[in-house]
């Protein structure tokens, strides 16, 4: 028997209506799904990429070095582990540093401490500024050349016009407990990156420098 065609279009359109409905429900959950999974999963990463914070860190470090030569003036780094954000600083020319307006009040070393801190002002262009790590990635500590580890104090690391720099070790972490470490050779204001907490090697820190040399040359 065959049906009318107002029953094939009821029909049809049963069907269509039907399988409209069961794919709006899919599509819902699986953007339900991939919108819980997709941020949660671009955010761990982002919280545990230490070795991006820590290359990005070498970047700026060639960076600086390079300015420092090029307008001949001195250059800094200037990192504070509690608020895991480092800051790039100049030295200000001596005709711009001024005594601190309440000196009156304060003590010598008062005053010393306040007219260190006019020696400089902060500096940004394009490509470096004020940094903060991002997540859960963090600075551990910051190693100075005679040994001395800091972690609670701001660390100011000198990138000069004759293109050496002060000789230090920066150790990255994150909350799985990855290491890095970007060390500074004083000599060249290279910086070297490792993917474990390397301590600053005397040995070491010469055979970087005479192979250096010997490369430019």
């Amino acid at each position: 028997m065959k049906s009318s065609a107002c029953s094939r279009g009821l029909f049809a359109g049963h069907m269509a209506g039907y399988t409209f409905v069961e794919l709006a429900v899919v599509l819902t959950l699986l953007l339900l799904v991939v919108g819980i999974t997709v941020p949660r999963f671009a955010r761990i990463v982002a919280d545990n990429n230490v070795g991006s914070a820590a290359r990005r860190f070498a970047g700026e470090v060639l960076y600086l070095r390079n300015l420092a030569a090029k307008n001949g003036r001195t250059f800094y780094i200037n990192i504070d582990p509690p608020t895991n954000s480092y800051r790039v600083l100049v030295k200000k020319p001596l005709s711009e540093i001024e005594a601190p307006e309440d000196f009156d009040y304060l003590d010598y070393y008062e005053y010393q401490q306040a007219m260190e801190e006019n020696k400089y002002k902060q500096y940004s262009d394009g490509f470096v500024g004020t940094t903060r790590l991002r997540g859960q990635v963090e600075f551990l500590d910051v190693m100075l050349a005679d040994g001395t580890v800091v972690k609670e104090e701001p660390v100011k690391i000198a990138f000069y016009p004759d293109g050496k720099a002060d000789k230090v070790a920066v150790h990255f972490t994150n909350s799985k407990n990855d290491f890095y470490t970007v060390e500074i050779r004083p000599f060249t204001a290279r910086p070297k990156v490792f993917e474990i907490y390397r301590e600053l090697q005397e040995e070491i820190d010469l055979g970087y420098e005479e192979e250096e040399e010997e490369e430019e040359e």
